[in-house]
């Protein structure tokens, strides 16, 4: 997973931004070539002004297309993947700025029959360093963190932020086994930043803890055995440029649960019987 501004691009237009992202996608090749799948989500930086996705949709198609499950305004950039007993929910958060699409979201959630589920999106939930983030409409946000819970999800990837931040959600009901970890990832080249996360955002009722902040180029690999999941970080030591382990962290199981959703479309009612990790 690769969780967007995947080029500079910023203010330019689509032929200057279809070209960088052509030079990305020609750099992961050899990724692409060793049958590792790539799934890229969209970052600020790669919309282009003015802002469309006619780029993106240029350079992932045919071969490098991504899944088009998505809603129909989100065809190959908002779309969910299974591989093995995982579910993962790529989210895009720029056709709707700074917030996903629920329904889509809880439908997925709904017919779900993997063990784990994991999602992703670009701009952290709760405020890291940026101001932007999903946390500008926080009921919106918190109706998302909710589905993630109720679902057995217990870790959401993001970036936008120019270093490596884990922080652990407490959602104040006094069960850590069901908190949702933070997982901030935006250690893939832009330059880095120094700062140090107060997590001074709307969080509802929400507290945001962190566990663990480095500021070095880096990535997380996500390990899943049966019931049990391991993230470990690696940084990279600039001395030697060999990448390092920096920690692992195993989120708890979750409980046997039912998956409620109300249906916006018929006004009716689902459930889903989630089963035990």
């Amino acid at each position: 997973m690769v969780l967007g501004d995947l080029v500079t691009g910023g203010n330019c237009d689509q032929a200057t931004l279809q070209s960088q992202l052509a030079t990305w996608r020609d750099t992961m090749q050899p990724v692409y070539d060793a049958g590792i799948a790539v799934y890229p989500v969209r970052g600020n930086h790669d919309l282009g002004y003015p802002e469309e996705r006619t780029a993106w949709d240029n350079v992932f198609s045919g071969e490098y297309a991504l899944p088009t499950n998505g809603p129909a305004n989100e065809t190959g950039l908002t779309y969910s993947f299974s591989h093995k007993n995982v579910l993962v929910l790529a989210l895009d958060q720029y056709v709707d700025l700074h917030r996903v699409n629920q329904s889509w979201i809880d439908a997925q959630m709904a017919a779900n029959t993997n063990t784990h589920v994991f999602a992703c999106g670009h701009v952290p939930a709760f405020k890291v360093q940026h101001l932007e983030c999903l946390g500008d409409y926080p009921d919106q946000r918190d109706a998302f963190w909710r589905s993630l819970e109720k679902a057995g999800c217990r870790i959401y990837f993001c970036a936008h932020d120019h270093f490596y931040d884990h922080a652990i959600v407490d959602d104040g009901d006094g069960n850590p086994g069901n908190d949702i970890s933070q997982y901030l990832i935006g250690t893939a080249g832009a330059p880095l930043r120094a700062h140090l996360p107060s997590y001074d955002g709307d969080n509802s009722s929400y507290a945001v803890n962190q566990r663990h902040h480095a500021e070095n180029y880096g990535y997380v690999l996500v390990e899943v055995d049966a019931s049990n999941v391991k993230l470990t970080w690696f940084g990279r030591d600039d001395s030697t440029g060999k990448y390092l382990d920096g920690g692992s962290f195993s989120p708890s199981k979750r409980d046997m649960k039912r998956y409620e959703v109300l249906y916006l479309e018929t006004g009716s009612e689902g459930e889903h019987n989630e089963f035990e990790q």
